[in-house]
């Protein structure tokens, strides 16, 4: 199944994968769209958080956030500073096994996540592409906003 990549005109909720969220923090233009959009809500998943969260360490040893004198902790502060609201299991749990028969177990909980909120996911991965739910991918959200 084709899927067709979401228009940010009219998207007042987004599922935000990890990537997102990783370059806000470090100060990607990911940034922009969580400061300056109009969306109402960016949902994220409990283990999609768990996994920012465990990458800021390495992350901080990265030699652009080096050079840029970032300290781990100012990460830390920037990840729960993102206007992110997180979303248990639970929730979406009803929808993991058709979410897993479009997505063949990748991104295993973003998909669900959408398909039970009904809204776009914003992710840099392309896996999306043949999964039926709206995507897009921060240049082209930028684009649009810009627009």
């Amino acid at each position: 199944m084709k899927t067709s990549k979401a228009s940010a005109e009219g998207v007042d909720r987004i599922v935000v994968d990890a990537n997102p969220i990783i370059s806000a923090v470090i100060g990607g233009k990911a940034r922009e769209i969580f400061l300056t959009s109009n969306i109402k809500e960016f949902a994220t998943t409990e283990f999609t958080w768990q996994e920012a969260l465990e990458y800021l360490p390495e992350m901080a040893r990265k030699p652009r956030v080096r050079r840029a004198g970032i300290p781990l902790s100012e990460l830390y502060t920037t990840l729960v500073a993102l206007p992110l609201v997180v979303y248990e299991y639970e929730f979406y749990q009803e929808r993991m096994t058709l979410a897993q028969s479009r997505m063949e177990k990748r991104d295993p909980d973003d998909a669900p996540l959408a398909l039970k909120l009904r809204a776009p996911v914003w992710t840099n991965d392309e896996d999306f592409a043949v999964s039926g739910i709206e995507w897009f991918t921060t240049a082209e959200f930028l684009k649009r906003l810009s627009e």
